[in-house]
Parts: C-alpha cells; sequence; structure tokens
C-alpha cells in the first residue's frame, strides 16, 4: 500500500470509492451544498484569513472532519470531498483556530502552465495540539494527464452551463488522485529538491505581477521561508531576490523595447508606482527606464 493510502487507512472507503466523492467548486453539477457556519463566514471575512493565488488547485482531505471556506461559502472538509479552486478564487489561508485541536491531513495539488502543465503536491497535516506537519513535502507531477485535466478545466470555465466538460474534468481529475494516491511514498525521491525549485523558478517566471514574497513562495513549494530560501540559493545559484529581480528586470527591457509606458510597465511588473519602479531599474542597470528606452530602441524607419 502506498504511503497516502496508508495515511488515510481509518478513511479508506471515503477515499477510494469515487462513487461517494462529492465535489465541491464554484460552478459545476451535483455540487455538494455548503453549509451554515456564522462562526466561520464571520472569521473569513476578517482580512489575512483567506488567499487568492493565481494558479489553480485541488484539495483531497485524507483524514479528520473540519470546515472549509471556498468563496465566501462553508463545506464541510472530511475524506471523499474534493475541493476545486480556480484561479483567484478565495479560499481559506490557514485553519480556523477553534479547529487547531482537531487531527486531520489533506493532499494540495497545485497546477501550473509554463508553457506545459505540470503539478506540484504535499500533503498539509495537523495534530491534536494545533502543529502544522508534512507528512508528504513538496513533489512534482507531469505528463499528458496533468495537460488533460488543465483542458478540460479550461473548457467548463469557457462553458460552465455545459454539463460534457465538468463530467470530464471529474473523470480525468479523479483518474489523477487515484494515480497519486497509489504512487506515492514516503521517501522522497531523488532529485526532488531540485525539481522543486525548478518548478518554483517557472511560477516565478509566469508571476512577475504578483505577490512574490519569500513567505508565499516558501508555502507555494511546502517549506519553511528559511529552508526554502537556502535551497533555492543551493540549485539556482541565487538568493531568491536575486532570481526575481533578474527576471523582473529583463522582462522590463522586453516591456520598454515594445514601446510601453514606463507606468504601464510598473503596474505590469507589480511595482507600487512608477518611483518605485524607476529606482528598481536605475539599480539593475544605472539609468533610468527612459534614458535606456533612448539608448536602446531605434526608432522606426519611415
Amino acid at each position: 500500500m502506498s504511503f497516502l493510502l496508508t495515511l488515510a487507512r481509518e478513511s479508506l472507503p471515503e477515499v477510494l470509492e469515487v462513487s461517494r466523492w462529492q465535489w465541491i467548486a464554484s460552478s459545476g453539477f451535483d455540487l455538494a451544498p455548503p453549509i451554515h457556519h456564522s462562526r466561520h463566514q464571520a472569521w473569513i471575512r476578517k482580512k489575512g484569513h483567506s488567499h487568492s493565488p493565481a494558479h489553480r488547485e485541488v484539495m483531497f482531505p485524507l483524514y479528520g472532519k473540519k470546515v472549509f471556506g471556498l468563496c465566501g461559502k462553508v463545506y464541510r472538509c472530511a475524506p471523499g470531498a474534493v475541493f476545486l479552486f480556480d484561479h483567484y478564487e478565495a479560499r481559506d489561508w490557514v485553519a480556523s483556530p477553534w479547529q487547531n485541536k482537531e487531527s486531520a491531513s489533506v493532499l494540495w495539488l497545485h497546477f501550473f502552465r509554463n508553457p506545459r502543465c505540470y503539478l506540484t503536491y504535499n500533503t498539509v497535516s495537523q495534530d491534536g495540539k494545533g502543529k502544522v506537519f508534512r507528512e508528504v513535502s513538496q513533489r512534482v507531477y507531469t505528463g499528458e494527464l496533468v495537460e488533460k485535466v488543465m483542458t478540460a478545466w479550461d473548457a467548463h470555465k469557457a462553458a460552465p452551463a455545459g454539463r460534457w466538460h465538468w463530467e470530464r474534468l471529474k473523470a480525468l481529475l479523479t483518474a489523477l488522485l487515484l494515480d497519486i494516491l497509489e504512487h506515492t511514498e514516503a521517501r522522497v525521491p531523488e532529485g526532488h529538491q531540485q525539481k522543486v525549485i525548478q518548478a518554483m523558478q517557472e511560477y516565478i517566471a509566469t508571476h512577475l505581477g504578483e505577490d512574490l514574497s519569500l513567505e508565499l513562495l516558501a508555502r507555494v513549494a511546502g517549506y519553511s521561508p528559511y529552508f526554502f530560501h537556502r535551497i533555492f540559493r543551493e540549485y539556482s545559484g541565487k538568493t531568491v531576490k536575486e532570481f526575481i529581480n533578474q527576471l523582473r528586470y529583463e522582462k522590463a527591457c522586453g516591456l520598454l523595447r515594445q514601446s510601453m509606458s514606463v507606468a504601464s510597465a510598473a503596474q505590469a511588473l507589480g511595482f507600487s508606482s512608477p518611483y518605485s519602479f524607476s529606482r528598481f531599474f536605475k539599480a539593475m542597470s544605472g539609468v533610468s527606464p527612459k534614458h535606456w528606452r533612448q539608448y536602446n530602441v531605434r526608432p522606426a524607419q519611415g
């Protein structure tokens, strides 16, 4: 038996009997209904308790029973539930405080595209004392099945009233989840950390205009900020900040070559103002964006 199935051994009927799975998403057919939980709804409305990642995610509980928020609604989070989070959909960031003493574990899938589709997955568990840990650290999963899931998800998003796309998405996600459940072992595969850093480098490259704080990147990678910073430098030869700055500078040069305004370039790269962008660009190149463009972009010949 694989490590994940051993982890979920007390809930195997709910985990393995796909006919009993309850699907939870912002759109679809025959979805599990939300529940009334005024305390949790009030909690998720507070600043800092929700997260809206740019990438798609799937959450699959392995053991334990809790509640979880999606788009302002509350759902039962127990084995057999499959949560789908589309781009930028608000979901709980951490467990609500009154659930800290309830042991539980969930499998997280994070989907990316750059340009081919891939995903990373890990487990997030909590013991009866509120300690959060990971039995399975971040791992990378690639292949045709991930491509098909993303294509089906795109089709469902484009036509949410079409049942065919929804049923195809469910079938493909079911196959994907079962494959991960069956083949994940406790031992971390050789070269795993390097693959995770490569995946995170691709994530950074496709999210340059968004929050790229060390804390958020470490959370996506499934590591502590300190450990993530250390192995990122080990495998990339640069710190996280140095890597982000270099990519943002290269992207900025490309945008300026396309005659994009300084204000538009600043917004595209996630800077708070044109001034902060200009200060960053001058620190990287030695000149202001306007002067750089003057000497690096030739005017079109008439």
